[in-house]
């Protein structure tokens, strides 16, 4: 076998694998998650544009239609059951912000539903943000403990998501916005932050 003939082959075979993998719910979001690792050569190699584009194109497709064996995370609910459209917010969640960032951007340009979109980037903050998960009131604040992150690094989170959430009426509820609010006071938000969030409360509730 010659060099070129090798090379061929190794090019073809890897090509079908990877092809393997965008079709695929739950490899893609593994490959992604993988290609943190190596992000330049993923890169360069697409390989990360189009396992967010794979995955974008699934999101937002009925995902009555899927064949459950191959997603993954869901695939063990009740086939008779109809799956609800919050079926990718945890597997996406998975993902470091920048991966997530730009998946969410490309969800929405495929046309996915405001609402959707508001209720992934919530999903998402509850999962890094305690402050988010409280019931507390703002007395309470002496006593919210940060865990895992430090507070400049939730307020950042923070920070990006809420630039995010689609700037129209009724993508979110008055609750999760109020909330959003309280844990953006709390964590010392930027001003144009928290501008952006009263302004969401006001114009949702007027």
């Amino acid at each position: 076998m010659t060099e070129n003939y090798g090379e061929d082959n190794l090019i073809g075979y890897t090509e079908s694998f990877l092809n393997e993998v965008y079709s695929n719910w739950s490899d893609s979001i593994k490959a992604l998650e993988t290609c943190e690792e190596v992000q330049t050569f993923a890169e360069d190699l697409h390989i990360v544009s189009r396992c967010i584009d794979s995955l974008a194109m699934k999101a937002c497709s009925d995902p009555n239609m899927f064949n459950w064996s191959e997603v993954g995370h869901n695939c063990a609910q009740n086939e008779v059951e109809p799956i609800g459209d919050d079926w990718w917010y945890y597997d996406v969640s998975l993902l470091s912000l920048p991966l997530y960032k730009r998946l969410i951007l490309a969800i929405e340009s495929k046309g996915m539903k405001s609402e959707s979109v508001a209720a992934s980037l919530i999903y998402y903050l509850r999962r890094f943000l305690p402050l988010m998960n409280r019931q507390s009131s703002f007395k309470d604040t002496n006593q919210a403990t940060i865990p895992t992150t430090s507070e400049a690094d939730q307020r950042g989170l923070l920070e990006e998501i809420v630039e995010l959430i689609p700037n129209k009426r009724g993508v979110t509820s008055s609750k999760h916005l109020l909330r959003l609010l309280r844990t953006a006071m709390i964590l010392h938000a930027s001003p144009s932050c928290r501008e952006n969030l009263e302004k969401r409360i006001v114009f949702r509730e007027f």
